[in-house]
């Protein structure tokens, strides 16, 4: 028994470094290209929206190409993979919520689940690049 478990050993090992997952490899692709497409909701105020663009650019090493517009539309891109990341008002428990990942307030309050508050959004199931913008999230 125990031999048979080493054995196993090589072929088990390999899989540990794929966790966290990027499916879409978001976090490679932006270190890689050098370039971080971000959306910014209309609205979104300039002061904490570019100092949190500011500081995913120094972690990635990337230059943001910022797009602005509605956020349905921005959202609509993200979860299709156009655009990495999205900034916005968003409330926590918006519907969008079911299609993509929202971070914690970006000003790191914690306000009710229904109040919007400026958030970062990022596709579902990229953990390895949703792990990199819950790390830049202010922390209260």
């Amino acid at each position: 028994m125990r031999f048979a478990f080493l054995l196993m050993i090589p072929f088990l090992l390999p899989s540990c470094d794929a966790v966290p997952a990027d499916p879409e490899h978001t976090l490679m692709r932006v270190k890689e290209s050098g370039q971080l497409r971000i959306g910014i909701v209309e609205g979104s105020g300039s002061g904490p929206t570019e100092d949190f663009v500011k500081t995913i650019e120094d972690k990635t090493g990337a230059s943001a190409a910022i797009r602005r517009g509605e956020a349905e539309h921005l959202l609509k891109k993200l979860e299709d993979g156009e655009l990495d990341l999205v900034i916005g008002s968003f409330a926590q428990k918006s519907p969008w919520k079911r299609h993509v990942w929202l971070s914690k307030a970006l000003d790191g309050s914690e306000p009710a689940a229904t109040r919007p508050v400026l958030r970062a959004a990022a596709r579902n199931g990229e953990n390895r690049w949703i792990m990199t913008i819950a790390e830049s999230v202010i922390q209260p």
